[in-house]
């Protein structure tokens, strides 16, 4: 192999070697005989396929199935914890909501509607306490809602006093 080097990149050139066959004196470097042989070894050369064999294949299937079998229920796992928290999430932020209505005590209430519910009234001359409950997620999931864990549970509930304090608890 010879390289060369020039000064935008670096380009390694093959050389071939050329051999030497003496062809014999009675066969004119055009004749019939010598284009057949070349035809024929570009015939070869045409008919060898740069494709994949079936083996490479069904390996690479083999790995694909395999990468697939490990990753596909972490990822339903991650997914379902999410759709979880996302739920999770919602709820506080309604029962916050709810929390400060009850807390400022105003002349009207205000009504609230939970994800999981009919609307309610928060706030008011005499709020009231209410109790908030999370849609429910698909498999049972250990999750932390407002500083507590809550151990494998498909729904969260969060209370919400009288003085706009929030709690949150199992179903």
């Amino acid at each position: 192999m010879l390289v060369t080097f020039s000064r935008t990149h670096y380009r390694p050139a093959l050389v071939q070697r050329q051999s030497v066959t003496a062809t014999p004196s009675y066969q004119a470097p055009d004749s019939p005989c010598l284009r057949g042989r070349r035809q024929l070894i570009a015939t070869k050369h045409l008919s060898q396929s740069n494709g994949f064999t079936l083996v490479e294949l069904m390996i690479t299937v083999a790995i694909i199935g395999l990468l697939s079998a490990v990753a596909l229920p972490q990822y339903l796992d991650a997914r379902n914890r999410a759709d979880a928290k996302a739920k999770v999430g919602e709820l506080i932020g309604i029962a916050k909501e709810c929390a400060t209505f009850n807390a400022e005590a105003d002349e009207t209430a205000t009504p609230v509607k939970p994800p999981s519910g009919a609307e309610i009234s928060c706030g008011g001359t005499t709020p009231e306490a209410k109790t908030l409950a999370s849609r429910d997620w698909s498999t049972a999931t250990t999750i932390v809602c407002l500083g507590t864990t809550i151990v494998d549970t498909t729904q969260v509930v969060i209370s919400v006093t009288d003085t706009g304090q929030i709690s949150c608890g199992p179903r």
